[in-house]
């Protein structure tokens, strides 16, 4: 735990100031590490670890003393949910005619999906709140780690009392930003391709499609390593 802080700390200059440009300027910044051949993959991968690690370190006071089992649990989730989006991301735009390699594509979705995953340690917060104040859910899903990826507790509660249903309003709204994000991002891919707006919103349809199958596969996988650890 000690180490992980160590080399989060010594990251976090380089981190911020990639993150501050990712949000001020999405499309021109993700355009340009996707040009650079040389360093924008190790730079997205890197900038990818430190958003893992601060994801996990900020939710951490929310997961109990397992900590370490966690860690690997989304380490794992996360680098099987990488492969297997790069790949839909990339089967939609070669479907789509595009002209970018397969490591430009990935540059840009490693960002694109860091800056989302900041957002877990909100949500599991959110979710450890509902668990808390209804105390037969943790009965229902046995660990907040396998509620967090159930991602099914907000409605189960609807209607409930005034948290719950802000729980489930949260939810509605996390996604709805998920969806912003991707669409305000997608500009990115469709540059890098040197592609046309239709065959821009054909890859993203496709990227979708594909995306569907690959959500429910990779809970159903996390809910399985989460009862493992």
């Amino acid at each position: 735990m000690k180490d992980l802080f160590t080399i989060i700390a010594k990251s976090i200059p380089a981190f911020l100031s990639a993150l501050l440009k990712v949000l001020m300027q999405p499309k021109r910044f993700l355009v340009a590490e996707a040009s650079d051949q040389e360093h924008g993959l190790s730079r997205s991968l890197t900038f990818g670890a430190v958003t893992l690690g601060l994801s996990v370190l900020f939710g951490s006071p929310f997961l109990g003393d397992n900590l370490f089992a966690t860690a690997m649990m989304f380490g794992v989730m996360s680098l099987l949910v990488l492969i297997a989006y790069l790949v839909a991301v990339n089967v939609a735009w070669k479907l789509a005619r595009g002209r970018a390699t397969p490591q430009e594509n990935a540059v840009v979705y490693i960002y694109q999906a860091s800056v989302l995953v900041l957002l877990i340690p909100i949500k599991t917060a959110a979710v450890v709140g509902a668990l808390r104040s209804h105390p037969y859910l943790m009965d229902e899903f046995g660990s907040v780690e396998e509620a967090t990826l159930a991602g099914g507790v907000s409605w189960r509660l609807v209607g409930d009392d005034t948290a719950a249903t802000f729980l489930a309003a949260f939810s509605v709204g996390a996604l709805a930003v998920a969806l912003m994000w991707t669409v305000l991002t997608w500009g990115a891919y469709r540059t890098i391709n040197r592609a046309s707006r239709g065959q821009s919103v054909i890859a993203f349809v496709l990227a979708c499609v594909f995306s569907f199958p690959l959500n429910i596969a990779t809970n159903m996988l996390g809910i399985l390593l989460s009862q493992i650890t």
